[in-house]
């Protein structure tokens, strides 16, 4: 079984008022590309993939949209 281990995407999140949201929607369109010419069973995440308890509604869409297939959390 082949695993992609990824930590702390903080989607949402800005540095010095910056919108990251180009740079994240770029991340997420590389892990599902690696994703799928690795041929990995599950991508793993260890830590936050939000930046907030709540996160923004665009961060959330941007998970949605960017990671098909990806974005399915584990049963349980």
């Amino acid at each position: 079984m082949r695993f992609l281990h990824t930590s702390d995407w903080h989607l949402g999140r800005s540095l010095h008022r910056a919108d990251l949201r180009e740079a994240q929607a770029a991340f997420l369109d590389h892990l599902v590309e690696t994703a799928a010419s690795e041929r990995v069973d599950a991508v793993l995440v260890a830590g936050d993939v939000y930046d907030r308890a709540i996160p923004p509604v665009d961060s959330v869409a941007l998970y949605e949209e960017r990671s098909p297939g990806c974005a399915r959390p584990a049963p349980g």
